[in-house]
């Protein structure tokens, strides 16, 4: 009988199995939205990153890479009662 990597203990801790657990295909979906928002933007400013297109990709970046690291972050470790 074969034994999954999942089902060994303390494999879905492992960096590299969360990693490959985060939906790829709404990420990309995601940055699909942000970039033809940001083509909008920078249309409607005159074929100009400045106002808005550029602050929204920076900010948009930013929040992509904060979601991904989020989706990494071990729950139980917020999950632990506090010693009284």
């Amino acid at each position: 009988m074969t034994v999954s990597a999942l089902t060994r203990p303390g494999e879905r801790d492992r960096l590299v199995v969360k990693f490959t657990q985060i939906d790829w295909t709404f990420v990309v979906a995601l940055c699909l939205l942000a970039g033809a928002g940001s083509l909008m933007m920078f249309s409607v400013a005159g074929s100009s990153w400045e106002p808005w297109a550029g602050a929204h990709l920076f900010r948009f970046g930013f929040c992509l890479i904060l979601m991904i690291a989020l989706a990494l972050f071990d729950i139980r470790v917020d999950q632990k009662p506090a010693h009284v």
